[in-house]
């Protein structure tokens, strides 16, 4: 894994405007990890909630479960429960999660434990294989929710797509609190599943028409994107990423991160995740975000 010149750290942010009231979200019972880690469990800003990643560590036992995979990941998203249930929602009220992998091997046993946890619609969602994982974690899991103030995530479905959550355990798409949260795409030709052929370029322009689609049948467009993440199998496609990436943004360009990782989902060269600001539920206090 890697990061684009000569940089050792990369650093994504999201904060809230001055006038959304931001707050620190305690689990009854757990340790104070933030003498040791300088990090939150999660923050709450108006009616989003955006929790720290977990791996599967028993919080009150400080230890990593036994079991392997599909244990961590049940702990995980236990952990995650126990979050929200700490913040006043729960987990039918996540819209994204972003799932990190110590090997991307053990993608279909997290798939089982990960759906086990769900219920329809299942979050938008990213996974990736990563380079480690702290405390030697073969999976760590981060989402975000939103307070039931803000009512329940809209699934999106777009017209012509065959239902992947038979499978994959994944919306295309959740609206909620002012955004749509698009999960992470590849090259994927979505009516045959199968990587397109012609390497980086061409999977960046279909993984990115892939996005398109489903930021149209969240009824916006383009140009209401915010944010992306692009996570690339090898640093060395990045320019080429961009040639074809930057055609499909106006000015002023979203907000955006991009890293190379240390495996995709059969094999794809590029996948994008992708955040926009909708109109499909009113303007809310958790909605005033901004993101860097």
């Amino acid at each position: 894994p890697s990061l684009a010149g000569p940089a050792a750290v990369e650093i994504q942010c999201f904060a809230s405007l001055p006038a959304v009231t931001r707050a620190e979200v305690v689990v009854p019972g757990w340790p104070d990890m933030t003498a040791k880690y300088p990090f939150s469990t999660a923050i709450t800003a108006g009616h989003a909630i955006f929790v720290s990643g977990f791996p599967g560590v028993d919080m009150h036992a400080g230890k990593l479960v036994e079991g392997g995979v599909e244990a961590e990941t049940k702990q995980s998203l236990a952990n995650i429960r126990e979050v929200l249930l700490a913040a006043g929602s729960d987990e039918s009220h996540i819209v994204n999660c972003a799932v990190y992998l110590k090997d991307i091997a053990d993608f279909a046993a997290v798939n089982g434990a990960y759906r086990a946890f769900f219920g329809k619609p299942f979050p938008a969602r990213v996974a990736m294989q990563v380079g480690a994982l702290a405390g030697g974690a073969s999976v760590e899991i981060q989402c975000s929710a939103v307070l039931p103030e803000a009512g329940p995530p809209k699934q999106i479905v777009v017209p012509g797509w065959p239902d992947m959550s038979g499978k994959l355990p994944f919306s295309s798409g959740i609206a909620a609190n002012g955004f749509l949260f698009a999960s992470g795409l590849a090259g994927f030709d979505m009516q045959t599943m199968k990587l397109v052929p012609g390497g980086v370029q061409n999977q960046t322009r279909k993984t990115l028409e892939s996005l398109q689609e489903v930021v149209r049948a969240g009824g916006a467009s383009m140009d209401d994107v915010v944010a992306c993440a692009v996570y690339l199998q090898d640093m060395k496609d990045f320019a080429a990423m961009n040639e074809v990436y930057k055609t499909f943004f106006t000015k002023p360009a979203p907000a955006r991160v991009a890293t190379q990782v240390a495996g995709l989902i059969a094999g794809a060269s590029v996948e994008i995740q992708c955040t926009v600001a909708i109109e499909v539920f009113p303007p809310m206090d958790g909605s005033q975000v901004v993101i860097v």
